[in-house]
């Protein structure tokens, strides 16, 4: 008996192959053509916004939009972003009444540029500034002095003739000055009504400007100093307690000097112990000396030095002293300065003695003490 021959590949088994390669075909067909309908190579954004429900608009803001982005939109809420003029029936009556929508200022958004009839509207401020305060130049802070404000308001949407604000008629994108306003009645609170639509609003609330300087009169100066009676433009005035230590004044100018010994030069002054009994015999002693300029000032610039001259019967170390440099013209700059002096032997213009102010007269009479 003779073998048959074992055919592998029969056919059952080749249509088997065959059908499988038609379904494998068919899904390839399919995923191609849902491929084509697919978005492009844009990037995936999500998206929150709102949505109108009288308009049937969804309201959201996307930034750096591109085509082919693909956009996932949650939505927030269901009011509208704007006022809405939508009528609405009640019940079968036929009768109908205008919403008032909320108002969200819109100041800041990027809103698309939509038609005219579906343009939304919003009003805001681009600018508000108040003037410097206005003084009355009066005691009365309180109802007196005043400030302005300057406006500029700006719309969105259906273009409008105008606004008006606190009784005063302005047009978009130009400056309004209101006022003026007193500074006693605090934050200025305005309403921008549109000039054609009395329901779009816009408030703003401003403070005032800081107050102006008072106008109350200055005080009073303080009472002059208690400078010694004494004639004469300029006094360089030393004064000591008892009569007996024997002080003298000394005053440089230059290499010129004015005291005791050298009573008088034109470009210094003169010298004084303002004694009341100046005959050659009698004479006490006194406890004041002074340089003076008795008509005139002379400018420039002195030294003014104390000498307690030393005397060994006494038994004195240190004496107080007192220095008034004395302004008859401004006498304000009168001003008094104490001192310790010990004794010495030489006098100023021999190193001796102590330098108590340096004093520089201007020409208008003025003193400059160092």
């Amino acid at each position: 008996m003779a073998r048959r021959e074992i055919q592998v590949f029969n056919m059952s088994f080749l249509d088997m192959m065959t059908n499988f390669l038609g379904a494998v075909i068919i899904l390839f067909l399919l995923a191609a053509q849902n491929v084509s309908k697919s978005p492009g190579s844009g990037m995936v954004r999500k998206v929150e916004g709102s949505f109108d429900q009288d308009r049937l608009i969804v309201h959201g803001q996307v930034p750096n939009a591109a085509l082919g982005d693909t956009l996932m939109l949650i939505l927030k809420d269901n009011d509208p972003v704007l006022r809405s003029n939508a009528i609405a029936s009640i019940g079968n009556s036929g009768i109908g009444r205008r919403e008032e929508r909320k108002y969200v200022d819109t100041t800041g958004m990027r809103i698309a540029k939509l038609p005219v009839n579906q343009r939304p509207e919003a009003i805001f401020i681009e600018s508000a500034t108040t003037s410097d305060c206005n003084d009355a130049r009066t005691t009365d802070k309180t109802n007196d002095d005043t400030y302005t404000i300057t406006l500029k308001a700006l719309k969105l949407g259906k273009a409008s003739s105008g606004y008006t604000v606190d009784g005063r008629t302005a047009t978009y994108q130009n400056q309004v000055v209101l006022g003026p306003y007193k500074m006693s009645e605090g934050k200025k609170k305005l309403v921008v009504k549109d000039a054609m639509d009395g329901i779009l609003t816009k408030e703003i609330e401003i403070n005032p400007p800081t107050p102006c300087k008072s106008n109350v009169p200055p005080p009073p100066p303080p009472p002059l100093p208690a400078a010694p009676k004494v004639p004469g433009k300029v006094n360089f005035y030393v004064s000591w307690e008892d009569p007996n230590d024997k002080v003298n004044i000394y005053v440089r100018k230059g290499r010129k000097w004015v005291f005791g010994g050298r009573p008088s030069d034109s470009s210094i002054g003169e010298f004084s112990e303002l004694r009341s009994n100046t005959g050659p015999f009698n004479r006490k002693n006194t406890n004041v000396e002074t340089v003076r300029q008795m008509n005139q000032f002379i400018p420039g610039v002195y030294e003014v030095y104390a000498h307690l001259r030393e005397d060994r019967r006494s038994k004195t170390k240190e004496i107080p002293i007192s220095l008034w440099i004395i302004n008859e013209k401004f006498p304000y700059e009168s001003k008094e300065y104490t001192y310790k002096l010990n004794p010495t032997d030489n006098n100023p213009r021999n190193s001796g003695g102590k330098l108590l102010k340096t004093v520089e007269i201007t020409t208008e009479g003025k003193f400059i003490i160092r």
